[in-house]
């Protein structure tokens, strides 16, 4: 079997990126030996394979990868393609490329929270907050796990992952062993709890703003117990991205293909759903029912803050429902504009920061909490708008405040602020 070099002569070290650009021939030989809902499952004499990650649900009885990214496979150790490339972890790259080299055979590398199925049973979850995307927080939550999860029963397997994870889990954050299956469940299991607290704190919200409630206070309340804790309790226009919205159906789906109504994560969707658009009626009631020549400014596009991820964005579907109304949209986002563009062409309007599409707006939507957005200057916001009115679907604001600064302003389970 051929060796190949996995360093970059210039600088002595691995380089991942000028590996594979050097090492087309890789891919030409790969061969799908087996195809289960469009996954392929490989085999074959390779030193390093790319596999196409697509699907719902999980299987853990199955030769199989889940996800949605392309992951390494080998058959030693596990590490994500996108993580060796991107977060640049040097310990962990060099190992695993080195173990290739040397033993001149297979490893496996898998996504950091997603899971493949290799020769002798391995599965991995390394992450802090599952669902993270490779921004900054993501790069500080590998590097310092609350724990790893590590599904395998081959001795071989837990002392290779233990001495791959031990520079990151020194300050006594658990490496867990446990069954493939177990393991496997433990990844989908903790981002649907996530999902299902984001859900029933908007439930929450929608009951605080019927019975006169502030759900700041009952957050405030209820994350005083260390039993609960403080994340993820706070309301808002429904949760989005690539992991919870992903996660949840796939357990979901998974539940049913087993013969189980997962009811509540049922739930989670279908509240999740009717979240996105809590704010419309809102925005038609004080409009006075008709939409149709109203203009919009959009402050937010991507799911969540610093990141350009619209998958799933309350923001789409707040614009898809103003736009079905007969209304129009200026939208800004920081990093997602062009992603929003590129679905929407010139149905939506664009500006350069985020005042410029206050100007002749009639009202202000917030979908995304970015930190520029929590200290606007509000002079010049009232001065642009034609109705000093700010729909916010993330709560950035003191109802109080705003109520002194003079807007007539809608957030997310608390009191609304109209002038008489």
């Amino acid at each position: 079997m051929a060796t190949y070099d996995f360093k970059d002569e210039s600088k002595g070290e691995i380089n991942p990126s000028k590996f594979f650009r050097k090492n087309l021939d890789l891919y030409a030989n790969i061969r799908p030996a087996k195809t289960y809902t469009g996954i392929k499952t490989l085999t074959g004499p390779f030193d390093l394979v790319v596999v196409r990650e697509n699907t719902e649900g999980f299987y853990a009885d199955r030769n199989m990868a889940l996800g949605h990214s392309e992951i390494l496979v080998t058959d030693d150790v596990a590490i994500s393609m996108r993580r060796i490339t991107r977060v640049c972890s040097e310990r962990i790259a060099r190992s695993a490329f080195e173990l290739a080299r040397l033993r001149q055979k297979r490893l496996t590398l898998v996504h950091k929270a997603n899971v493949l199925r290799i020769t002798d049973g391995l599965f991995l979850q390394a992450c802090a907050d599952v669902g993270q995307d490779f921004t900054d927080v993501a790069v500080d939550d590998f590097m310092k796990p609350d724990r790893v999860v590590i599904g395998t029963q081959s001795e071989r397997a837990k002392l290779v992952m233990s001495e791959l994870f031990s520079p990151f889990v020194r300050s006594g954050n658990p490496v867990i062993f446990m069954d493939e299956r177990s393991a496997e469940l433990t990844k989908y299991a903790a981002n649907a709890f996530l999902a299902t607290k984001i859900s029933f704190m908007n439930e929450i919200a929608q009951l605080c703003e019927r019975l006169g409630a502030d759900v700041d206070m009952v957050r405030r309340g209820m994350g005083s117990d260390e039993r609960i804790g403080k994340r993820f309790l706070f309301p808002g226009i429904g949760y989005g991205g690539s992991c919870f919205p992903k996660d949840v159906k796939a357990l979901v789906k998974s539940s049913d293909d087993a013969g189980y109504d997962f009811q509540i994560l049922n739930a989670v969707m279908n509240v999740n759903s009717t979240q996105k658009r809590h704010l419309l009626p809102v925005i038609k009631k004080y409009f006075g029912g008709d939409l149709r020549g109203r203009h919009f400014a959009l402050w937010g596009l991507a799911f969540k803050p610093n990141t350009d991820d619209i998958r799933e964005a309350p923001a789409l579907d707040i614009m898809d429902a103003l736009l079905s109304d007969g209304a129009s949209v200026s939208a800004f986002d920081p990093e997602a504009m062009e992603n929003v563009r590129k679905l929407y062409d010139s149905r939506v309007k664009f500006g350069k920061n985020r005042y410029e599409i206050l100007e002749g707006a009639d009202a202000l939507i917030i979908a995304t909490e970015w930190n520029e957005f929590r200290t606007p200057d509000f002079v010049s916001v009232k001065e642009k708008l034609k109705h000093p009115a700010i729909f916010d679907g993330r709560n950035l604001f003191d109802v109080v405040e705003m109520e002194k600064k003079g807007f007539e302003y809608f957030s997310i389970g608390r009191r609304s602020s109209i002038k008489n």
